[in-house]
């Protein structure tokens, strides 16, 4: 899974351009930079082995990358992919991120919601919630919707508000 995050409105107003992200299952996650002519630098800025998937896409929020293999991860763009923290957490196989400035929602393989504060300097889970009940595997990636989350198991799907009340 990569992520192209070279092109800031792909992420906060605020978020700098970082370059390239790439995240595999052989090789971990690795972060490239791009010269003045937009050409990628061989070299990578920064390395981080643990942090290796197949079908996981990371995010980044100011400064932070925060990503799923292994438990869940957060490390530095600041510091070359410098570990900040590392949560034990059974995602499953598969997890999909979205993020805003201040806040980073997970949705699990087994269907469930994690909000992280992504201005925390540890792993802080604001709010987790069940989408489904019983077992269920959700590798569909999740849709927004202005406010509304929607997400598909194996016999439905559903749609949760996430306003704030």
């Amino acid at each position: 899974a990569w992520a192209e995050l070279r092109e800031a409105q792909l992420l906060a107003s605020r978020q700098p351009k970082v370059g390239l992200i790439v995240t595999t299952e052989n090789n971990g996650t690795r972060w490239y930079r791009f010269d003045a002519a937009g050409k990628i630098i061989a070299a990578p800025a920064g390395t981080f082995a643990a942090l290796a998937t197949e079908t996981i896409t990371p995010v980044v929020v100011d400064g932070k990358l925060f990503g799923a293999g292994r438990g869940l991860h957060c490390l530095s763009l600041r510091d070359g992919l410098k570990p900040l923290w590392q949560r034990m957490e059974n995602l499953g196989d598969h997890a999909s991120f979205f993020a805003d400035a201040e806040r980073v929602l997970v949705v699990s393989n087994g269907g469930e919601l994690l909000l992280l504060d992504a201005r925390s300097e540890s792993a802080t889970v604001l709010a987790r919630a069940r989408l489904f009940e019983g077992d269920v595997e959700t590798y569909a990636h999740p849709a927004l919707a202005g406010t509304r989350l929607y997400a598909r198991g194996a016999a439905s799907v559903v749609c949760v508000d996430l306003a704030v009340n």
